[in-house]
């Protein structure tokens, strides 16, 4: 597979790369990868989609990542989840990206979400997000939380809000996070 070319990686169809190997997956180039489109990869088994490496999935366009299965995105590992770009999360329909692992995004990933990403989570992801997750919220990001998204805090979680993403938040919600 490493002396496929790109143009004849993108001569494959849906179906040939369906009947690829995880190991023939996990030896093509970023650049071979980058050429597949959206039905294309999306042609890819679980098994398959946790074969690709972190420069690989890099080598994804939003586009092409952004139509995979919420299955193929659940198979990923911690190490290709922290390998996606914010620029590729944010491609994410809101099923998508809440069928990531939250609690696998870095802290840089989180905090590169747009409002609009993160206004996509689901109460359960975002009760499920770390300490240093949720102190790398913008303002911005943590405003958009509603009373419900609020609730789904946990006191650590409440314990590692700032000042300044306190501020953001009306009074009514506030009190739903209870006493510290």
């Amino acid at each position: 597979m490493a002396g496929l070319t790109t143009t004849a990686a993108y001569s494959l169809t849906a179906t040939n790369i369906g009947l690829l190997t995880s190991t023939q997956v996990g030896t093509l180039s970023a650049a071979q990868i980058g050429v597949f489109t959206s039905t294309e990869v999306q042609a890819f088994t679980t098994t398959q989609a946790n074969a690709l490496t972190a420069t690989q999935l890099k080598g994804l366009t939003s586009t092409a990542l952004g139509n995979f299965s919420t299955t193929q995105l659940g198979a990923l590992s911690a190490a290709q989840t922290q390998a996606l770009t914010t620029t590729q999360l944010n491609a994410l329909s809101a099923g998508n990206l809440n069928a990531l692992t939250v609690t696998e995004l870095s802290t840089a990933q989180v905090a590169g979400l747009t409002t609009t990403a993160v206004d996509s989570f689901t109460a359960t992801n975002i009760g499920l997000l770390t300490a240093g997750q949720v102190s790398s919220l913008s303002t911005a990001q943590i405003g958009v939380f509603t009373s419900t998204e609020v609730q789904a805090f946990t006191t650590t979680q409440a314990n590692a809000l700032s000042a300044n993403q306190l501020k953001v938040q009306a009074a009514d919600r506030l009190c739903l996070l209870g006493p510290a």
